[in-house]
């Protein structure tokens, strides 16, 4: 693919390289100009067993870059900076860095913030919402920094990016109430989302949610108790069983949900979950439908 890229006279290649690629050797000999750390969460113990061979997993990232990107607001910010060897550019919004976003002002359309870098300062209107698109503005302009991009071609690129399918993705119901689709399936991404939400919601955040079979199963009640928290109701239902019995899955999600107070219905099939979340919303409720994003398979 890199060859075909050169061939087409491609200057750049902006790649996921994930923990599991670098612990399976899939980008060994890879040489990376700008490697970017975004944040650490949990999720894939699955397959690395431990938080810590999470993170040694991508910290091995840095090892073939020229250059790192690190989120200095991420808990694990500083470890990854304590333990690289290389330079790094730092971007937040909560601690001094390198390059951060001040004046930050969010609506449900879009996000408008000043990302400041070296004394220099351009505000941005971001077509996307969410205080997590925020940081992903930021690492995406801290690459670019590194890369010699000037700030003014960065606040034109950000300001013309699209939304991704099934990622924050509202639709209007012509209803007046909203549906939000989100990949969210790790209790960090379901949490970035619902407080999001949470910041313009003007009626009830209604949560339907799942958690995906033959993967790790300590997240599900942390699942349960993200949604039961920072919802008003929440739909307990299937998102991608697999192999596994889907009544399970949800038994270990309710011990969660239960600890929080929260109201919540269970309902198995997801189709049949979503009809209910969308009839029992009314004006001003945002209705979120978090685990598949863009997915339409179950």
């Amino acid at each position: 693919m890199f060859a075909k890229m050169r061939e087409a006279g491609e200057d750049y290649c902006v790649m996921e390289v994930s923990s599991h690629s670098l612990e399976l050797k899939r980008v060994e000999g890879c040489f990376f100009n700008t490697g970017v750390f975004t944040n650490l969460s949990r999720d894939h113990l699955d397959f690395h067993k431990t938080f810590e061979n999470y993170l040694n997993a991508k910290l091995k990232l840095f090892k073939q870059s020229r250059i790192a990107v690190v989120n200095a607001d991420d808990q694990y910010g500083a470890t990854v900076t304590g333990r690289i060897s290389i330079p790094y550019i730092t971007y937040a919004v909560n601690n001094g860095a390198t390059v951060t976003a001040e004046k930050i002002e969010m609506t449900p359309n879009y996000s408008k913030f000043t990302i400041r870098y070296n004394g220099e300062g351009k505000e941005v209107k971001l077509p996307l919402t969410g205080r997590f698109n925020i940081y992903n503005a930021l690492s995406a302009a801290s690459a670019c920094i590194a890369e010699g991009i000037s700030l003014q071609t960065i606040k034109e690129g950000l300001e013309s990016v699209e939304a991704v399918p099934g990622r924050s993705e509202l639709i209007d119901s012509g209803r007046g109430f909203t549906i939000l689709i989100d990949f969210a399936h790790t209790p960090a991404e379901l949490e970035n989302i619902l407080k999001t939400v949470g910041e313009y919601a003007v009626g009830r955040i209604i949560t339907v949610f799942g958690c995906g079979g033959d993967r790790d199963r300590t997240k599900r009640p942390i699942m349960g108790e993200v949604a039961g928290r920072l919802s008003d109701i929440a739909f307990v239902t299937s998102d991608n069983p697999r192999t596994e019995d889907p009544m399970r899955i949800i038994d270990d999600i309710i011990p969660g949900i239960k600890g929080s107070g929260a109201e919540y219905r269970i309902m198995e099939n997801r189709r049949d979950a979503i009809k209910a979340a969308l009839k029992l919303a009314s004006k001003d409720d945002i209705v979120v439908i978090a685990g598949k994003g863009h997915e339409k398979y179950q």
